[in-house]
């Protein structure tokens, strides 16, 4: 018998919470700014909580005792799984970047269409991973993901779509087999 690591079984499920119909995602994507990163380097007090594997537990350690990972948010392979299983709800709103930009349009909250399976498994050979062999997993769970999702969605609403969006709809509206009603509002296209 094939024993399973309990980390693959809860990385398998991570998607749920993410696509559920009744929560919303607001992911801040901005990384620590390097003014503030160097402060906790070079401190001696100033702990940060971290899951240590070793005790299996949250503990405080120091940044500087870290492995720092400064890779923006999407360009992480898991992290840009994500953004996709927060935009496989029928309603795209229930997903937003909130960052504050420079750019005052860039601060506006807007819509995401789901990335088709073909356009994520593109995505993913620029993806960036900690563990590449993980990228072949991420890819079948998005398209597991994409699936369940699209296969059942029977009324979609996407609004507040920036440029770029309604040709991933074309390219990702022949999954939804089920699908009655569709409504784009407020969309951008050239």
């Amino acid at each position: 018998e094939e024993q399973v690591d309990s980390f693959d079984l809860s990385m398998y499920n991570m998607h749920l919470l993410y696509a559920h119909e009744r929560t919303y995602t607001f992911r801040i994507d901005s990384l620590t700014p390097e003014d503030r990163w160097e402060d906790m380097m070079k401190s001696e007090d100033k702990l940060v909580k971290v899951y240590d594997p070793q005790s299996r537990t949250v503990m405080p350690k120091k940044l500087k005792d870290l492995i720092a990972n400064r890779t923006a948010y999407e360009a992480r392979g898991w992290c840009m799984a994500e953004i996709e299983w927060s935009s496989t709800r029928s309603h795209s709103f229930q997903h937003q970047k909130i960052d504050r930009h420079k750019d005052l349009e860039e601060s506006y909250l807007k819509g995401r269409v789901p990335m088709s399976p073909d356009d994520f498994e593109d995505k993913m050979l620029k993806a960036k991973f900690t563990h590449r062999s993980d990228s072949s997993q991420v890819i079948l769970l998005q398209k597991k993901v994409f699936h369940e999702k699209a296969d059942k969605c029977e009324k979609a609403l996407f609004q507040i779509l920036p440029k770029g969006e309604l040709g991933k709809l074309a390219r990702s509206l022949k999954y939804y087999k089920t699908l009655r009603t569709l409504e784009v509002l407020q969309f951008e296209c050239s």
